[in-house]
């Protein structure tokens, strides 16, 4: 239902939504190249253009793409994802794509009838981390809060916490989706997600009892 993603490239995966009348972009890869490249893909399947990029979070493999988009896109991004980027983003030409478009807790798009819930359930692998949630599709983008195959990764410079990551995670599981696009493995499913609470769980437990011994 006009919801892609896409993989390949340099850097993260990413994701766009056609609407009757723009693009929603879901991410910029890590380079500028990787970028045009996707905008390549899209425009083989719309002549609609590029409206919006949201972030679901300030990492460079996940940011650093946005100097290959047209520079009249509105990025849309955390609070806390700004600030990351306003002192990460030294090169006055990336500072052009600094989101113009923040907020705190929850925010909603619309491209035409369609609802696209912008969702931050606190800190987690940042503590800028947005869901992008297409509630019709039951589609969830996650960006970095799934890992398949290994521990997530947690960065304590911009104030993560394995802790805040379980409790986004069971949040991201009430809502009513199927399918978790994330930022470095084939999609997810609920069980996926259930099976990554789990180990984190089982691993904290093991600590927090190394600890007291």
């Amino acid at each position: 239902d006009g919801i892609y993603e896409v993989k390949g490239g340099s850097g993260a995966n990413t994701g766009f939504f056609i609407g009757e009348k723009e693009v929603i972009v879901i991410d910029a890869k890590m380079d500028e190249e990787s970028a045009k490249q996707m905008l390549a893909e899209i425009r083989k399947l719309t002549p609609n253009p590029i409206k919006y990029v949201i972030l679901t979070h300030s990492d460079g493999d996940h940011v650093n793409g946005l100097t290959g988009f047209p520079q009249e896109v509105i990025v849309i991004a955390h609070e806390q994802t700004k600030k990351d980027m306003d002192e990460a983003f030294k090169d006055p030409r990336q500072r052009l794509y600094l989101p113009s478009l923040t907020f705190s807790e929850k925010k909603e798009l619309y491209s035409g009838n369609k609802v696209i819930q912008l969702l931050h359930f606190g800190p987690a692998h940042t503590s800028g981390d947005v869901v992008v949630y297409f509630p019709d599709e039951k589609v969830a983008f996650v960006g970095d809060l799934f890992f398949r195959g290994r521990d997530p990764l947690i960065h304590r410079q911009k104030n993560g916490s394995s802790f805040g990551l379980v409790e986004t995670l069971k949040n991201i599981l009430k809502l009513d989706a199927e399918i978790f696009a994330n930022g470095h493995s084939e999609t997810a499913s609920r069980a996926d997600i259930e099976s990554l609470i789990k180990s984190i769980e089982e691993k904290q437990a093991k600590i927090k009892a190394l600890i007291e011994e």
